[in-house]
Formats: structure tokens, sequence, C-alpha cells
């Protein structure tokens, strides 16, 4: 899949989740769990999964 497939077929997905009633921030981490998941592997999306969270909220900075 190219890029551009790749964000609309994200964008449905989050379109869909949300209509789906699901929350709007559990509904855009599937997504991009997704398309870290399709675009760079399942071992290094969750390696990111794992690390970026912490990384966001221990930098007051960007959590602020």
């Amino acid at each position: 899949m190219s890029g551009i497939e790749i964000g609309l077929t994200g964008l449905a997905a989050l379109f869909a989740l949300i209509a789906l009633r699901v929350p709007i921030g559990l509904a855009m981490i599937a997504v991009s769990a997704g398309g870290l998941w399709i675009i760079i592997g399942p071992d290094a999306a969750w390696g990111l999964l794992q690390s970026k969270p912490f990384e966001f909220v221990a930098h007051w900075e960007w959590s602020a």
C-alpha cells in the first residue's frame, strides 16, 4: 500500500470507529497503532507503543 492509501484507510477507520461510538482517544490510538503496524512492522510498532507514552509524560513541556 502507498502512503496515501494507508492514510485514507486510517481516516475511514477513524470515522467508522467514531460512528460506532468508540471514544475518540481510543479510536485514535487504535488507528495509529494499526498504521504503525502496516508501515514499520509489528515488532517496531510494539516497541514504539511501549516507549512513546512514557517519553511523552516524562517531559513536562510536552505533556502540559
